[in-house]
């Protein structure tokens, strides 16, 4: 029982792990706000107006992380996957959801 607990908190713990920063430019400069999605491979509509850029600012525990990017909400159309530090830019729609894809150790 004391194993299963264990195992629980950790999980919860390493969900809000991977930090997602947006932008209002195409560039990664002009920082907005911050983001923690949640769980691997569950898409997470997040849609503010006038973010264009986004990328993954912090991923700890883990080596490098990769999210993709949508235009829709929903996790459809045009997408862009990214690593960790790397600038998805959707200049002028911006991305309205994405998708925490995988983990590089």
């Amino acid at each position: 029982m004391k194993l299963i607990s264990t195992l629980t908190l950790t999980a919860t713990t390493t969900a809000y792990e991977l930090k997602v920063n947006y932008y209002s430019d195409g560039g990664c400069n002009d920082y907005v706000t911050s983001f923690w999605p949640g769980d691997r491979d569950e898409c997470y509509d997040y849609d503010y107006s006038n973010m264009n850029s986004a990328l993954i600012a912090d991923c700890k525990q883990y080596g490098l992380c990769r999210c993709t990017y949508y235009s829709e909400k929903g996790c459809k159309r045009l997408e862009k996957t990214a690593g960790t530090g790397i600038c998805a830019s959707n200049w002028g729609a911006g991305w309205k959801s994405l998708k925490f894809v995988g983990v590089f150790a």
